[in-house]
């Protein structure tokens, strides 16, 4: 069942049992539950009960549709859907001005957490003034339906906006490793991902088996290298290739280095951030002299 469909399908039940309480038929749940997958059960049943204890109106929510009324707003057309509210294009008839009706889903009423939140985020947004930030006209409650009268910005949605941006240039991407949980295997790299400094890709070099990238490293991290060791390029852990040269350190990419972050769209002359080896970095402490 799609997203959409579910939250729908929810809503219309916490509706239909509010009906039922009302009408004396408390209780009478388990053809409701039965409509939904078995993992969405639990927390339906949850929000059945607060039902019937009244931590929510009784008053059945009335479905809005074009042409619909809330807050002196008349509903044109359904904007969107979002996990919490749904938001309509509307017209706010006394002043006679489009606006954007978010209306939290009667499903999510129930729960007197979700109703403070949604009161909260009208409070405090109307409280800014920014040119980015979208106007709270009115804040209310009608009907069974808690809704916020915001400023409409008329534009394309971000999935639309995203399918429309131009190519994205080779390096946009970020190289990421998840940390390791306690337990997990230790494979001699030991990097936690901070940047103790800024090197330069020097020289770049293609081989049979890998690409060979020279890096000019800042003053005081070259003692931390040592052939064979580790070091993180942009976050990425590898190992130290080689040291060809004073304050230089090399680093070959192999293709499933290559095939799996962004390194091998490193040119000659771009900045990359440098992470020794944290034990590297601990022995060179401990050999320095105390300050007494």
């Amino acid at each position: 069942m799609e997203s959409q469909d579910l939250d729908e399908l929810l809503d219309r039940i916490v509706a239909l049992y509010a009906d039922r309480v009302a009408n004396g038929r408390a209780g009478d749940v388990d053809d409701l539950l039965s409509q939904v997958p078995d993992a969405q059960r639990p927390a339906l049943a949850r929000c059945l009960e607060m039902v019937e204890l009244g931590a929510a109106p009784l008053a059945v929510p009335k479905p809005l549709v074009p042409g619909s009324v809330l807050g002196g707003c008349r509903i044109v057309a359904t904007i969107g859907r979002g996990g919490v509210a749904t938001v309509h294009r509307a017209e706010q008839t006394a002043l006679r001005r489009t606006v954007a009706l978010k209306v939290l889903r009667p499903g999510l009423a129930v729960d007197p957490r979700q109703v403070a939140r949604f009161r909260r985020e009208g409070l405090a947004v109307a409280r800014l003034e920014h040119p980015n930030v979208v106007k709270i006209h009115d804040v209310g409650q009608q009907d069974g339906h808690l809704y916020l009268v915001m400023e409409l910005v008329d534009g394309k949605d971000l999935a639309k906006a995203l399918e429309e941006l131009p190519p994205a240039p080779a390096r946009t991407g970020a190289d990421l490793e998840r940390a390791l949980r306690s337990g997990d295997r230790l494979g001699g790299h030991i990097v936690q991902g901070h940047v103790d400094g800024v090197a330069q890709v020097a020289r770049v070099e293609s081989r049979a088996d890998a690409q060979v990238l020279d890096l000019a490293l800042p003053s005081g991290l070259a003692e931390l290298m040592v052939q064979h060791g580790s070091v993180a390029v942009d976050g990425v852990s590898l190992t130290v290739n080689d040291l060809p040269a004073p304050n230089v350190l090399q680093i070959s990419l192999i293709a499933y280095t290559l095939a799996r972050t962004n390194l091998g769209s490193l040119g000659v002359g771009d900045p990359v951030h440098i992470e020794a080896d944290m034990l590297g970095k601990y022995v060179q402490r401990l050999l320095e002299p105390w300050d007494t």
